[in-house]
C-alpha cells in the first residue's frame, strides 16, 4: 500500500483513483518486454502505443469494467454501447459520475431552448455516456459533448 499524493489516504499500488479524494494514481511503470528478449511484440503493443500499462477498472461495477475495457482495447474507436441509465436520467446521471461540466452544458442547453433540446441531449447521453465517463476516468478530461 502507498499513500495518495493529494490527501494522504492509503491506496493500493495499482493504477486508478484514490477512493477518498478521486485523485488519479499511477503505478510504477514496469519494463516492457521486447520481441527477441523473452517477450512478444504483440503483447507489448498496447503498452508501447500508450507508453504506460493498461489502466485498472477494478473499482467499477462489472458493466463499466466491460465497457471501459472494450473502449481501451479498441484504442477508443469503440465509444461504448447505448446506456439506458444515461438516456433516462441525462444530466443527473452525468453529475453522479462526476461529469459536472457536461451536465451544466446540457442543463443550460435545455433551459435556453425551452426544453426542445431535452430529447436530443438524452439521446447523446445514451449513445455517448459511457465514453464521456471513460474519458473522465482514464484521461481525466471532461468532454463537453
Amino acid at each position: 500500500m502507498t499513500q495518495c499524493p493529494s490527501c494522504g489516504a492509503g491506496v493500493e499500488v495499482l493504477p486508478g483513483r484514490c477512493r477518498k479524494c478521486g485523485t488519479s494514481i499511477g503505478a510504477p511503470v514496469a519494463p516492457v518486454p521486447v520481441a527477441g528478449m523473452g517477450g512478444s511484440a504483440a503483447a507489448a503493443a498496447p503498452a508501447l502505443i500508450r507508453g504506460t500499462a493498461a489502466p485498472s477498472f477494478a473499482g467499477l461495477p462489472p458493466y463499466y469494467q466491460r465497457e471501459f475495457s472494450q473502449i481501451y482495447n479498441s484504442n477508443e474507436k469503440y465509444k461504448g454501447r447505448f446506456n439506458w441509465a444515461a438516456f433516462l436520467f441525462g444530466p443527473l446521471w452525468a453529475l453522479s459520475k462526476g461529469l459536472v461540466l457536461n451536465a451544466v452544458i446540457a442543463i443550460v442547453l435545455c433551459i435556453i431552448s425551452g426544453g426542445v433540446l431535452g430529447i436530443p441531449v438524452c439521446l447523446v447521453y445514451g449513445s455517448r455516456g459511457n465514453y464521456f465517463y471513460y474519458s473522465l476516468f482514464v484521461n481525466n478530461k471532461q468532454l463537453a459533448f
